[in-house]
């Protein structure tokens, strides 16, 4: 089974026996346990994602697999309550008092990747670029909740690194990097700036660090990081 934490009560993901297609939320001081949601028949849990929970606590993601396979985000309320159905994605990470950043396929395009914010209330989602051939895992909110910071590989194999201000429609391009990629994103406490790992393209070892200021736009090189070849 799986489990997600949430204050003081854990949900508990596909037990064995009767409850292995249930989602059950265990209080966990008082030790009682009551079934927040079954899943329909023929779906099953997605091992390969794990459930997530709001950072407030008061929505859950359970990944899916339908009765044909395809890959579902199913959003939930505490009460078990389903909102909303999300296809072909990946949860990437919560935004600071948000929503969710999924990172989704597009079905009949050779499976290129496309970054949206859901706001997660029912509403569609956002789409701040247009679908690329790969993005990472590397996307991160400031902590006031107001940027995110990500980077993703374009159809012509070009690594890009972005930052989306919530305020805007489209996301600003920081840099490219045609012989690195980038990798971890981390933010200041302040939101002011965050660092990226800058990472050798042919071995995938960190090569540099680099600071992005966003009161002015500045990207400063930290330090160079050797290694051998």
């Amino acid at each position: 089974y799986r489990v997600a934490a949430g204050g003081e009560f854990i949900v508990v993901f596909g037990r064995a026996g009767q409850s292995a297609n249930q989602v059950e939320r265990l209080d966990v001081l008082t030790g009682e346990v009551n079934t927040l949601w079954t899943l329909p028949q023929g779906e099953q849990f997605d091992s390969t994602q794990a459930p997530s929970l709001s950072p407030d606590a008061e929505q859950l993601i359970v990944p899916i697999r339908t009765q044909a396979g395809e890959k579902v985000l199913v959003v939930l309320d505490l009460n078990g309550q389903e909102e909303q159905r999300i296809p072909n994605g990946q949860l990437l990470n919560w935004r600071p008092g948000g929503g969710a950043v999924i990172l989704e396929t597009v079905p009949g395009s050779g499976e290129p990747y496309q970054l949206g914010y859901f706001q997660l209330d029912g509403s569609p989602g956002q789409y701040p670029l247009e679908p690329s051939a790969a993005l990472t895992d590397a996307a991160s909110w400031s902590s006031n909740g107001e940027y995110l910071a990500f980077n993703r590989r374009d159809l012509t194999g070009t690594n890009e690194l972005y930052l989306w201000w919530t305020q805007t429609d489209e996301p600003v391009l920081l840099s490219t990097a045609p012989n690195h990629r980038f990798g971890q994103l981390t933010w200041t406490s302040d939101s002011l700036s965050f660092y990226v790992n800058v990472l050798d393209r042919r071995s995938g070892k960190l090569a540099q660090i680099w600071q992005y200021l966003v009161t002015t736009g500045e990207i400063r090189f930290i330090a160079p990081i050797y290694f051998e070849e």
